[in-house]
C-alpha cells in the first residue's frame, strides 16, 4: 500500500486528502495513516494539514525498497528486493537465497557489509549508509564461458549512472573498477555457479563509494568517493535506479548477441587501459604491454614488448599503470 500511496502523492504538487487515498485504495483511513507514517519513518518529508490532507514535499534519499520500485522501469526484472541492515557480503546472502530457492532474479541490498569482497579475494571496505553495497541476482540462459562479460556489462552501466547523474568524468578500469581523478570509486565482484554447460545463476556485486568523506590508509592513496570529488551529498537511490535500468538495457541486448559489439566502442572510449602503458600481475609473474582494446568478448588485446598481440582475459590477471594503479 506504501508503493500506491507514493505513487498517488508523487503525481500532484497539491494536498492528497486521507478520506480520497482511503476511496481509491480501498482501505481505511487508520490504515493510510499508519503508511503515511511508515513513509516518513524511511525518510520521506510528507506534509500533512487538518482538513487538506497530505502532500509530499521531499522524497527519500535512503536506499528504501519503496524508493527503489519508484525509479525502476516498468518492466524490470528485480521484481524482489532485499535489504539488510547487516550482512558479512551482499554476494555471500545471494548465494545463501539461491540455495535455499528463496529467490530467483532479484536485488540484495546491505546498509553494511561486515566482509565485502573484492576480485582475488580481497576485502572490500563497506562503510553504513555511505555507499551502494548491492548484488543482482540472474538466472541467464547462457553459456558459462561467457559470463564474465556480465561484469563489463555492470561497469558500463555504472559508469553511465554516474555520469548521467554527476557530470562527473568517469574511467573504466578493466575488468572490473570504475575510476575518478585517477583513484577507485567502484568495484564489480561477478560469481557464478555452473553445471557442466550451463548456468544456475550469475551474482553480480557492485560496491559504489558515494558520500564517504575519507579514507584510511592505505585506501587513501587509491579511493575516491563521488561526495569526494562533487563536495556534496549525492542521492544514492538515483545513483542505484540509475544503474539498473542502464543495466537492464544492455543486459537485454547482450542476451540477444551474445557478445558485447553492442557496447564495445563506447566502452573502449572509457577504457583506461587503452593506449596505456601496463603492468600485467599473473600467477606472481610480471610483463609489461600496451593496452590497444577490448575486444567483442571482453578480452583486454595488448601489445608486448616484442611488438606482438595477445589477448588478455579476467580471472587471477590484475592490470596496473607501470607507476601506480591506473
Amino acid at each position: 500500500m506504501k508503493d500506491e500511496i507514493l505513487k498517488v502523492l508523487m503525481t500532484t504538487k497539491e494536498y492528497v486528502s486521507g478520506a480520497g487515498l482511503s476511496e481509491t485504495l480501498g482501505v481505511s483511513r487508520t490504515a493510510i495513516w499508519k503508511a503515511i507514517h511508515k513513509l516518513k519513518d524511511e525518510g520521506y518529508e510528507i506534509e500533512a494539514v487538518p482538513n487538506r490532507g497530505y502532500r509530499l514535499l521531499i522524497e527519500t534519499t535512503n536506499l528504501v525498497e519503496t524508493a527503489i520500485r519508484l525509479h525502476l522501469s516498468k518492466a524490470s526484472r528485480f521484481t524482489t528486493i532485499k535489504i539488510y541492515e547487516t550482512v558479512d557480503s551482499t554476494n555471500s546472502e545471494a548465494k545463501r537465497l539461491k540455495v535455499n530457492k528463496s529467490m530467483n532474479e532479484g536485488l540484495i541490498i546491505a546498509k553494511e557489509q561486515t566482509a565485502g569482497k573484492g576480485r582475488r579475494g580481497k576485502n572490500w571496505t563497506s562503510v553504513k549508509d555511505e555507499g551502494i553495497w548491492a548484488s543482482l541476482v540472474l538466472v541467464p540462459d547462457i553459456a558459462p564461458t561467457i559470463a564474465s562479460m556480465l561484469t563489463l556489462i555492470a561497469g558500463m552501466s555504472a559508469a553511465m549512472a554516474i555520469e548521467d547523474r554527476t557530470g562527473l568524468e568517469v574511467g573504466i578500469k578493466w575488468p572490473n573498477d570504475l575510476v575518478i581523478s585517477g583513484k577507485k570509486v567502484c568495484g564489480i565482484l561477478t560469481e557464478m555457479s555452473t553445471e557442466a554447460d550451463y548456468i544456475n545463476h550469475v551474482v553480480v556485486g557492485i560496491g559504489i563509494n558515494v558520500n564517504q568523506t575519507f579514507f584510511e590508509e592505505p585506501l587513501e592513496a587509491i579511493a575516491t568517493s563521488l561526495k569526494i570529488e562533487l563536495g556534496r551529498e549525492v542521492n544514492r537511490v538515483e545513483i542505484l535506479t540509475t544503474f539498473l535500468n542502464h543495466f537492464e538495457t544492455l543486459y537485454e541486448k547482450f542476451l540477444k548477441i551474445m557478445d558485447l559489439s553492442f557496447m564495445i566502442d563506447k566502452y573502449n572510449s572509457m577504457c583506461v587501459n587503452v593506449d596505456q602503458e601496463l603492468r600485467i600481475i599473473e600467477h606472481g609473474a610480471t610483463k609489461q604491454a600496451t593496452g590497444i582494446k577490448v575486444t567483442d568478448q571482453g578480452g583486454l588485446m595488448v601489445r608486448n614488448k616484442e611488438g606482438n598481440t595477445e589477448i588478455i582475459y579476467a580471472g587471477d590477471v590484475s592490470i596496473r599503470g607501470i607507476n601506480g594503479y591506473v
